[in-house]
């Protein structure tokens, strides 16, 4: 398969000095995340949007850390050794089916974490699932000043999508001129079910910045061709035998004709004195604009002449969302007793998919029979407040609360121009209470407590994205319940000046789980696709973190994580196929256990060394676990895979570096096979 992705990302960010001061005062940008005492303060030239006073687990990770130990060709990449999550990345540029999974949430509920760049949301809630993945391709990696990562839903400043982990991009301005471009080149390896051959890609960017008084600028543009290893896989049954369930007919067997233009739009305001007030204004708007997929009804080498097939258009979906929030300081410092953040948010969603027959030419048919047509909106608006409060030597709390109205409207499907079904409209309102709370034992040890509820509500796709085709159809459910969680944690951490150890117990307990499972109806020898609710999911588990510098050797660093997540259906009115099928089995992608580790060494001060490992158990796609081998196409699989790269400095403006994924060539799944050995090398300039 061939992908081309062309983003000119073009932003120009500017900062009065009049209203914001520079981020954390003359810290090093090239600073790890260093604990402290009650909170976590994070070093760097920009502001984290994340809420960090919150006394919760959180992780970073640095832009000199993703050029030095990670060949990162796309903003996802820098998520790789984070512990507990994985994003699902299936080939290099990958921006429209990379889920991001967390502790208690697999790779089909896109919709159970929060995206951000520089507190602009990036996440797409039109739906949930592989189709409805961040818009990764927004953020390059040259961007990239540092990543933070929040663990759970215990902030008020966040819906409840929140419930898995939210991330945060935080962009870098430049201090003075600055000058880059970079040339990348990679190359896999593939040898699979026969099939032997090399998809290469290459990848270039540039990069201009200033900073002129209180104004700074930033100008990126970066282009990406690629080829990846194939993805789909045509199937059937023996002859003179009823079709089977593994036998999963693929809707147009000949790679569909896709053209989209997706404009998308962020502006964010921001003061940042730490002293009484501050405050930030966010607004955002993502629009498909033109997004058009042909499909062939018949199968290769036939299809290339054209013949009957389908086109699927979304013009007309997207979304806009706003925030306005504001910092109190009562005693007019950052280490006051007190520090109140409230604010108002609005988020829109429209959803518009039609689907035509085309009888003649699949490849150019402009008009066609209506096949189906699907749409309608959500909108959430919320109000929040949560205060810090520092009530005694080495205590410290956060309470925090969250109102949230919810309204879903104009939901309608049509599967002719004469047959038009519309759905009455639903007005909402939910609270979400939060708390934690940290206590300092010792000057190099901390204890933490947290608990939030968080209410994920229906989707407008879950809602009224009813699509159906010859041999698939997707079932959608206007009445679906919000989907309701509690979640806790508690953690111990613990600082030794070159290395920080973080061990936390974590829970959740979810009711009405929202989850789309797909079965194969062999009377209808067609994918049979339902959203539901699913009655309760309980999650108990550990996540124990280390990170260590200058260790045995100056110049050596370690960090290492580890995750156990039992994670299973308690309660559920539904079943795959008969009655209780599903009870106390394993939520589906979420597996038992799962590692990685990144181990780097500066050899000099010109040259350093990465090597990379990630791990993850057994996992199940269906609600019944009646997939044991997740080896195959649709399966999940186990994995273990290692990574390695190395980057030399040249001069003062001249690097180059390479680098290998997946070096051991480990054959996994997620739905489709992730790419075998891959290569890596890039010559970049910096001025």
């Amino acid at each position: 398969m061939k992908f081309q992705r062309t983003p000119l990302a073009i932003a120009i960010f500017s900062a009065l000095s009049a209203l914001s001061q520079p981020a954390l005062a003359q810290s090093q940008a090239s600073e790890p995340a260093k604990l402290v005492a009650d909170t976590v303060t994070i070093y760097g030239s920009q502001p984290t949007s994340l809420p960090a006073f919150i006394p919760t687990s959180l992780e970073g990770i640095t832009r000199q850390k993703i050029e030095s130990n990670i060949n990162a060709t796309d903003s996802e990449d820098a998520l790789k050794y984070f512990p507990s999550l994985l994003v699902r990345k299936r080939y290099v540029g990958d921006y429209n089916h990379a889920v991001l999974s967390s502790r208690a949430s697999g790779t089909g509920n896109s919709a159970r974490s929060a995206v951000y760049a520089d507190g602009i949301l990036l996440s797409n809630y039109l739906g949930n699932g592989a189709t409805y993945t961040p818009r990764w391709g927004l953020v390059t990696p040259e961007e990239i000043e540092r990543v933070d990562v929040m663990y759970g839903p215990f902030s008020a400043a966040y819906r409840g999508n929140s419930a898995g982990a939210i991330v945060d991009f935080v962009t870098r301005m430049p201090k003075s001129f600055e000058a880059h471009a970079k040339v990348g080149f990679f190359s896999q390896n593939y040898d699979f079910y026969n099939q032997k051959a090399t998809y290469h890609g290459t990848q270039v960017s540039a990069s201009l910045g200033n900073k002129q008084g209180d104004w700074s600028w930033w100008l990126n543009a970066n282009r990406l061709d690629t080829e990846g290893q194939p993805l789909v896989f045509g199937t059937r049954a023996p002859r003179a035998r009823a079709p089977a369930a593994i036998g999963v007919a693929v809707d147009g067997a000949i790679g569909g004709l896709g053209r989209s233009n997706a404009p998308g739009h962020g502006l964010t305001l921001k003061s940042h004195t730490k002293q009484t007030w501050d405050w930030e204004v966010a607004a955002s708007m993502y629009d498909y604009g033109s997004d058009k997929q042909r499909s062939a009804s018949s199968a290769p080498p036939a299809a290339y002449s054209g013949g009957a097939g389908t086109l699927q258009i979304q013009d007309d979906t997207g979304w806009n969302a706003f925030s306005a929030k504001a910092i109190w300081r009562p005693d007019g410092a950052a280490k006051g007793t007190h520090t109140v953040e409230f604010g108002v948010q609005r988020e829109n969603y429209t959803l518009h998919i039609t689907k035509l027959g085309l009888a003649n030419n699949w490849q150019s048919d402009e008009a066609g029979t209506l096949q189906n047509e699907v749409g309608g909106k959500t909108t959430s608006t919320a109000l929040y407040a949560q205060d810090r409060w520092l009530f005694a030597p080495q205590w410290q709390a956060v309470l925090g609360l969250r109102l949230e109205n919810w309204r879903a409207e104009d939901g309608y499907t049509r599967f002719s121009a004469n047959n038009a079904l519309r759905y009455a409209a639903r007005d909402n309102n939910y609270a979400s209470p939060k708390a934690a709370l940290s206590y300092q034992w010792q000057e190099d040890t901390v204890f933490k407590a947290s608990i939030g509820r968080a209410v994920r509500m229906p989707t407008v796709a879950e809602l009224y994205g009813a699509t159906a085709t010859a041999n698939s159809q997707y079932i959608n459910d206007p009445h679906l319940a919000p989907e309701k969680s509690v979640t806790a944690e508690f953690s111990l951490e613990k600082d030794w000046n070159n290395s920080a150890l973080r061990a936390t117990l974590f829970t959740e307990n979810v009711h009405d789980s929202l989850y789309s499972q797909t079965i194969f109806d062999a009377k209808a020898n067609a994918n049979i696709s339902r959203v539901q609710n699913v009655g309760r999911i309980q999650t108990n588990g550990v996540e124990v973190s280390y990170n260590g510098k200058d260790l045995f050797v100056k110049g050596l660093e370690i960090s290492a994580n580890a995750t156990y997540a039992d994670s299973r259906i308690k309660e559920n009115a539904g079943f795959v196929s008969k009655p209780g099928d599903t009870i106390d089995k394993q939520q589906p992608r979420v597996p038992r256990w799962r590692a990685s580790s990144l181990i780097s060494y500066q050899f000099s001060a010109d040259t350093s060394a990465a090597f990379g490992m990630r791990y993850s158990s057994n996992q199940y796609s269906t609600l019944n676990n009646s997939d044991p081998n997740g080896f195959a196409y649709q399966g999940a699989s186990r994995y273990f895979t290692t990574d390695v790269r190395v980057r030399h400095q040249i001069n003062k403006q001249w690097s180059v570096a390479g680098g290998i994924d997946n070096l051991n060539n480990y054959q996994y799944w997620n739905f489709h096979p992730y790419p075998q050995r891959s290569y890596f090398i890039e010559l970049k300039y910096d001025h």
